[in-house]
């Protein structure tokens, strides 16, 4: 595989193991579990992407992660029955860059994030995969996001100096509450927040 996409690691407090989620160019994605106690490692093995692997989110529920690809479509999967649940086919109209599940504020569930090269950020019903929300961009690209689900917010790295940071309301309604200047003038970065904080970190990338 060219493009190896390593996007989770993840550590079971209660079983000593670590999991792994691996997106490959080819459309496989990979899960290896390593226990740490006995050093053994198992895999199991998702088909049904067709293009590269792009994006790959993993939320509180570890038994569910979700991908996309280039293509644009995504797909929820269930690790316990080694299956997918649903797929959304041109979820965006091209390749997917980014891919969350978040704590979905209304009743305290999942909901998917997603944002593609069409300069597109939606939310998804992660039961059904209907279309909660579309928010569309002036940007001339995406190259990350991320979310914070106890202060619902939302930073956006574009090809800007500024990276621009949202309140997203219990309906779904999204507000500018601010932006920070980033040092790099690279217009790829990896964007991340850290959880407890929150802080945000941003990372070039390389190629």
């Amino acid at each position: 595989a060219k493009n190896l996409k390593v996007s989770k690691i993840s550590r079971l407090k209660e079983s000593k193991k670590v999991s792994v989620i691996l997106g490959f160019d080819c459309g496989i994605i990979q899960l290896w579990i390593l226990n740490l106690n006995q050093v053994t490692a198992s895999c199991i093995q998702f088909k049904g992407h067709q293009q590269e692997i792009c994006a790959i989110g993993q939320g509180k529920e570890e038994d569910i992660f979700v991908s996309g690809c280039q293509k644009g479509d995504i797909v929820k999967w269930n690790i316990l029955k080694k299956k997918g649940s649903f797929r959304i086919t041109f979820a965006h109209k091209s390749e997917i860059v980014s891919i969350k599940l978040i704590e979905f504020f209304q009743n305290k569930k999942s909901a998917i994030l997603s944002c593609g090269k069409d300069i597109l950020v939606k939310f998804w019903d992660l039961k059904s995969g209907k279309c909660l929300r579309t928010f569309g961009f002036t940007f001339q690209s995406i190259s990350s996001l991320d979310f914070h689900n106890k202060s619902r917010t939302l930073l956006i790295s574009n090809e800007n100096r500024k990276v621009p940071i949202f309140c997203i309301s219990q309906h779904l309604d999204l507000y500018k509450i601010g932006e920070i200047w980033r040092v790099s003038t690279s217009r790829k970065q990896f964007l991340k927040i850290y959880k407890l904080t929150p802080v945000v970190f941003l990372f070039d990338k390389k190629g």
